[in-house]
């Protein structure tokens, strides 16, 4: 059995009728002339998001099927040295929320592409994460080897998309 876990909430009473708003629509995505400001965007797609808490634990169970084979070890070690580096100490959520956003600017960039005039397709989105769509579209080296290409692995490939 599966525990609830409270991820957000909301006091009607004391919130603007358009910040009650944004705050339904970052669950349930039915707007699609929102303006999107940096606040939405965090809102919608940050460390405390409905997207990123869903994210971060499909991730998390991914990464628990690979994380014992040899170039993941070495890839993580290496990536979990640097991050103490920069951080200052070590942080899981942290390294969940840097494949996070490397996904979500993939995503971003896809959105920008002269012939992309809509959302990503289903069909279209292991093409964006693993960067064929970029290659096809002359930009090299967008998709690089680092840590977060344990996501690529063969045995993962189809539920990571």
């Amino acid at each position: 059995m599966t525990a609830l876990e409270l991820i957000d909430r909301i006091n009607i009473e004391k919130t603007s009728t358009e910040n009650i708003f944004l705050w339904f629509d970052s669950y349930l995505f039915t707007s699609s002339k929102i303006i999107p400001t940096s606040k939405d965007i965090q809102k919608r797609f940050g460390l405390e998001s409905p997207t990123f808490v869903t994210f971060r634990r499909q991730l998390n169970e991914l990464f628990l099927r690979v994380q014992h084979e040899k170039n993941v070890i070495i890839r993580y070690r290496n990536w979990s040295r640097f991050l103490e580096i920069i951080l200052r100490r070590q942080g899981g959520r942290v390294r969940s929320f840097l494949l996070y956003l490397s996904v979500f600017v993939k995503l971003l960039v896809h959105l920008k592409l002269p012939k992309s005039k809509s959302l990503v397709k289903k069909d279209q989105v292991s093409q964006v994460i693993f960067g064929d769509i970029f290659s096809k579209a002359g930009i090299l080296n967008f998709i690089e080897e680092d840590f977060f290409v344990w996501i690529f692995r063969p045995s993962l490939r189809r539920e990571a998309t």
